[in-house]
């Protein structure tokens, strides 16, 4: 999933939007789709991802348990991040 900050004009002709990673989140399909199945939600487009799967699924800039990114792999990623 890609997002970003919400656009202050109607169109962003002639301007610039800078690709930048500030978060990266690695989910677990399934368990989103047994969480979607238990609390009634249909899978698709749009659908509802509680916010204790993101707090789970974060891997940066936050440490995962699961999954630990390395030094030279945090540091990829720190360049996308131009606000530090």
């Amino acid at each position: 999933m890609l997002c970003g900050p919400k656009a202050t004009t109607l169109t962003s002709k002639g301007g610039t939007r800078p690709l930048r990673v500030i978060n990266v989140y690695l989910f677990d399909s399934a368990e989103i789709r047994t969480d979607q199945q238990a609390r009634g939600t249909k899978s698709g487009v749009a659908s509802g991802i509680r916010s204790a799967l993101w707090t789970e699924a974060e891997i940066y800039p936050r440490a995962h348990p699961a999954l630990k990114l390395d030094a030279e792999q945090r540091r990829a990623l720190a360049l996308f991040d131009w606000s530090t």
